[in-house]
């Protein structure tokens, strides 16, 4: 992802990533789709450690401030209402937040937060209610492809 070691594998119909600039020191931003022509879009944003993190409670420590400071900027866009309850669950034993939005002119959103030993993942989809279900990103699916450069690479197309 980026000039990063994290490599994810996306749906091919999603097409090539487009970086975009800012954010703090090393993070990397790419964003994926269109709304007019693929009615959907996923934006990677990873955040990379200076070292890998060993110490579990310091990694939980970082994946709540992260998870904090992104539901603080999400509430700060009056587009965006939740629904329902966001989901914790954990991918590979690490650590993944979740929420689902509705945003205005049918169109829905999720937003996930993944830490890593290496880093953090944040993926926010926004797709159109017109879009088939089977044809919109499966961002479990995806998260568990991701491969943070100390594992090996997974299966699959990689970015």
């Amino acid at each position: 992802i980026g000039t990063t070691s994290f490599t994810i594998a996306l749906p091919q119909a999603l097409g090539e990533g487009t970086a975009k600039p800012g954010g703090s020191p090393g993070m990397q931003t790419l964003e994926f789709g269109d709304l007019t022509e693929k009615l959907q879009t996923l934006q990677v944003v990873v955040q990379p450690f200076g070292k890998p993190m060993t110490k579990k409670a310091r990694l939980q420590q970082t994946f709540d401030q992260t998870v904090a400071s992104v539901r603080a900027q999400r509430r700060q866009d009056p587009r965006l209402t939740p629904v329902g309850e966001p989901v914790l669950s954990a991918v590979d034993g690490q650590p993944v937040w979740e929420q689902a939005y509705k945003l205005p002119d049918s169109l829905s959103a999720r937003l996930m937060v993944h830490a890593r030993r290496r880093g953090v993942v944040v993926m926010y989809h926004v797709y159109s209610e017109l879009l088939a279900e089977a044809l919109q990103v499966n961002l479990q699916r995806v998260l568990k492809t991701l491969d943070d450069g100390g594992d090996g690479p997974k299966k699959g197309r990689k970015r």
